[in-house]
């Protein structure tokens, strides 16, 4: 799965964060906690966790944030809504803002937004009709979901999703088992990575950051946060959370205005994303 964004010689490479690494920032890290339905702020380096407020909402199937306008988006519902549905989420004060029903079966989870600006998200029920393991594609404009494919993956239970920034593969993987799969939106093709775990629990949330660093909140009670090396699945603690129940994990990439832009054929070489997997070859095997 290898991508070249050079096209008929001209690469348009936009390097999203460069401005803010610069000025020594760090992006902090969304997550939604289910107890109270609040959304939280996490900080990534010190494990510091804010709550912004209560979203509104009766539950909440994952968040996930736009690299393109730093929206934040997340699945769920509210009493008296449309049933399941596309929301926004305020950043300052965690309020959801209704932007339209999925017209979808329920169950859908394990949600992000691809490299191509669609969200995507994955089922992990098969009680309210489709598959386990079927892919949904969300206009963010409308709420209105389209089924894409399907992992294939049989008994999976997809929980958490991230986009990988060095490859525009969608990592997922399972709360209960850890099993995590990449999916390639541009192709619609997936295959099995490893199985995901830190302490012998799996991940509830997985995010990468602008620099290819991934992040996981822990099942646990209480949650923890964990830096997690791509290449030898090595997990190091940063912090127990404090808090209970929190699921998914995003965060936000700067928007185009804070983005540099290189133009021009002498790009392509910068512009080319290569898949970086564990031991820097191909995917391990599936343990028996």
């Amino acid at each position: 799965m290898r991508k070249d964004c050079a096209k008929v010689g001209l690469c348009v490479w936009i390097c999203l964060g460069s401005a803010s690494a610069s000025a020594g920032s760090v992006e902090p890290l969304y997550a939604f906690e289910n107890i109270n339905r609040s959304l939280l702020e996490i900080d990534p380096v010190t494990g510091f966790v804010r709550t912004l407020g209560e979203t509104g909402l009766f539950a909440s199937d994952g968040v996930t944030a736009s690299h393109v306008t730093g929206e934040l988006y997340t699945i769920g519902f509210e009493l008296g809504g449309p049933g399941n549905a596309l929301y926004t989420l305020d950043r300052e004060t965690g309020a959801a803002t209704l932007v339209g029903a999925l017209g979808t079966p329920v169950g859908l989870d394990a949600v992000t937004v691809g490299d191509d600006g669609k969200i995507y998200a994955f089922q992990n029920t098969t009680l309210a009709g489709g598959a386990m393991g079927d892919i949904y594609a969300i206009d963010t404009n409308t709420g209105a979901a389209s089924l894409v494919g399907n992992l294939g993956s049989g008994a999976f239970f997809p929980s958490a999703a991230a986009l990988d920034p060095q490859t525009g593969d969608i990592w997922i993987t399972s709360h209960l088992s850890g099993e995590t799969w990449a999916f390639d939106p541009a192709t619609g093709q997936s295959e099995y990575l490893f199985d995901l775990r830190a302490s012998a629990s799996a991940f509830a949330g997985i995010t990468f950051d602008a620099d290819g660093r991934l992040f996981g909140v822990l099942q646990s009670d209480p949650n923890e946060l964990y830096e997690i090396d791509r290449d030898t699945l090595v997990t190091t603690l940063i912090r127990s959370l404090g808090v209970r129940q929190v699921s998914s994990l995003t965060t936000t990439i700067p928007a185009p205005s804070s983005a540099i832009v290189v133009l021009g054929a002498g790009a392509a070489g910068a512009g080319r994303r290569w898949r970086s997997r564990v031991g820097g070859g191909r995917c391990r095997a599936r343990a028996s």
